[in-house]
């Protein structure tokens, strides 16, 4: 006697977990931090952000600053308050955890050459669909991809009718030197992939869709 143990799903469970995947979906799209929030919370500490730009200027061998390690701009790390001495003095790096504090800025900020990267938002980042999405300062030469918006469906549409910077990472401008970016894993501008995406910034012209 021999047991049959091939199992084909019913076609409502399949629909099921169709919708419930597609569910899934749509609250990783609309659960993104929009401009609105982002640009309310640049306002609220734009004197913070702005020191902090300062304070890296100053500390430009620092390619990262956290609350719990800093990287030095050749890669070495240094975790725990102790250890960081080797860069900065602790007096020093208790200065950038209370601002990183004070802006929210739990993944601290990234340096490449004079762009700096302040993630807010990042969110299934190493499974090939997430995405970072923050505040950026960037140098005058720089010519980023800019949009009028950063939300999600401003970002598509514009990905969709202009393939060719599908592939780059996008900016709003709010002021002067500082920008909005988004950001998904195939940007490259995540992680140690900063330096190759600030070096695009300086190879494109300045695109804006008409």
């Amino acid at each position: 006697m021999s047991l049959n143990l091939s199992y084909k799903p019913s076609q409502n469970l399949v629909c099921q977990i169709i919708i419930l995947f597609t569910m899934c979906g749509m609250f990783f799209i609309f659960n993104r931090t929009s401009d609105g929030d982002l640009l309310t919370q640049f306002r609220k500490h734009e004197r913070e952000l702005n020191l902090l730009v300062k304070m890296s200027n100053e500390d430009s061998s620092l390619g990262r600053v956290s609350p719990t390690f800093v990287r030095s701009r050749d890669g070495v790390i240094q975790m725990n308050t102790g250890g960081a001495k080797r860069f900065i003095s602790q007096d020093r790096w208790d200065m950038y955890r209370s601002l990183l504090h004070q802006c929210a800025l739990t993944s601290g900020f990234s340096r490449e050459s004079t762009c700096i990267f302040f993630p807010i938002d990042n969110q299934g980042m190493g499974n090939g669909n997430g995405y970072e999405k923050g505040f950026a300062f960037l140098p005058e030469s720089a010519q980023p991809v800019v949009l009028p918006s950063l939300d999600f469906l401003t970002v598509m549409q514009f990905n969709w009718t202009h393939k060719k910077l599908r592939s780059k990472p996008k900016f709003r401008v709010i002021e002067s030197n500082w920008y909005l970016y988004e950001s998904t894993n195939s940007t490259n501008l995540n992680g140690y992939s900063r330096k190759f995406a600030c070096s695009l910034l300086y190879k494109n012209s300045n695109h804006s869709p008409s």
